[in-house]
């Protein structure tokens, strides 16, 4: 009897025990996959689609290079700023496709430094058209220069007792996505 009453003790235990260690495991899932830094942003993304779509990737005929810059209140110390510069081309005789992007974004004490690589493979539908399958690979450098902050003290005086500090943090990310080829559900339209 003592040895039925130990088993169930024992076995409601490793029950517990095993629900504490899913909960932290889907704990840590949600934390990887959060981030606490800011993207950049990009209104004017339709003249590069690139910068928001791998599958955009090798969607021109020939080498593509693209750059562009975008200011906001200017005047302001701090105030968002951004460069990107793109590249992308067809791979010859093949449905590949390979390019570049390069971002720069100025964000108060913070620059954000972003370079990876793409990749695509086109599909053909029709004639004129293909569904593009994207892939991106790498790696953003945050640097935040925290002693360009200014503390003001209840007095009005800067505070000098403050160390001058900076800070960086870098991260690798993978994102795969697709495209659907313009003017598809007219080319294609659902039938019963």
């Amino acid at each position: 009897m003592n040895n039925t009453i130990y088993s169930i003790i024992r076995k409601s235990a490793t029950i517990k025990i095993y629900r504490i260690q899913v909960v932290f495991a889907g704990l840590m899932l949600i934390t990887l996959q959060s981030a606490g830094q800011q993207n950049p942003l990009f209104s004017q993304y339709m003249f590069n689609g690139l910068v928001i779509n791998p599958a955009y990737t090798g969607s021109q005929e020939s080498m593509v290079l693209t750059a562009g810059s975008r200011s906001q209140w200017t005047g302001l110390n701090g105030a968002p700023w951004t460069q990107v510069a793109t590249i992308h081309s067809p791979i010859k005789l093949s449905r590949s496709a390979a390019g570049g992007v390069f971002v720069h974004d100025h964000v108060g004490v913070t620059n954000q430094y972003t370079v990876y690589g793409t990749y695509a493979y086109g599909i053909p539908v029709s004639e004129n058209a293909k569904i593009a399958v994207g892939a991106q690979a790498g790696v953003t450098y945050y640097k935040s220069n925290l002693s360009d902050l200014l503390i003001i003290t209840p007095n009005g005086q800067s505070d000098p007792h403050l160390p001058k500090l900076k800070a960086g943090i870098c991260r690798t990310w993978v994102l795969v996505s697709t495209t659907i080829p313009k003017g598809a559900m007219l080319a294609y339209p659902y039938r019963r």
